[in-house]
């Protein structure tokens, strides 16, 4: 269950990050993060913590993707957003 979590908001940030003509590297910088932590996030290494999933929640604007994050974040124990 926890990876289709991770596919499922992986997914939505690589389509924000696509659409947004990011580069990886500008989307971690745009995030606070490095590179390396953007890498592993998207290896499932590891997974943002409540500051990042803020962030991130900002940067990914449209209304369903907005609904998809909130439930995997909430799985995921997020007590707030």
């Amino acid at each position: 269950k926890k990876k289709k979590i991770h596919d499922l908001w992986v997914s939505d940030l690589e389509g924000y990050r696509i659409r947004e003509n990011y580069t990886k590297k500008r989307l971690a910088e745009a995030l606070g993060i490095t590179s390396t932590t953007y890498y592993n996030w998207m290896k499932g290494r590891s997974s943002p913590n409540p500051s990042n999933r803020q962030r991130l929640m900002f940067l990914i604007s449209s209304t369903e993707e907005l609904r998809t994050w909130r439930q995997v974040f909430y799985v995921l124990g997020a007590t707030s957003l």
